[in-house]
C-alpha cells in the first residue's frame, strides 16, 4: 500500500510504507551503538527524551499535513 504526502509547495508524492519500516528498523539497530557510550556519561532517562524528541521530528513532515486538513474543516480519513 503507497500512502499520499504532501510537500511544503503543495506538491503531492508518494512514500511505500516498506521504506518507512526499512527506516525505523535502521534507527532501532542504531540505538544500541549511540546508547553504550551516552550511558557512561549520560542519565537514561535523557538519552530516552532525547530519543523520543528525535523520534517526533522525524515524524512530523508526515503528521503536520494532517493535522492542518483536520483544523481547516476538512474532512480526515474517517469519513473515507
Amino acid at each position: 500500500m503507497i500512502g499520499t504526502l504532501t510537500g511544503m509547495r503543495g506538491r503531492s508524492f508518494t512514500v511505500p510504507g516498506v521504506l518507512l519500516v526499512a527506516i525505523a528498523a535502521a534507527l532501532w539497530g542504531v540505538d544500541p551503538i549511540l546508547r553504550k557510550p551516552l550511558a557512561k556519561t549520560t542519565e537514561a532517562t535523557t538519552i530516552i527524551f532525547g530519543e523520543h524528541v528525535l523520534l517526533v521530528l522525524l515524524t512530523l513532515p508526515f503528521l503536520l499535513p494532517r493535522c492542518a486538513r483536520c483544523g481547516s474543516g476538512r474532512s480526515g480519513s474517517a469519513s473515507r
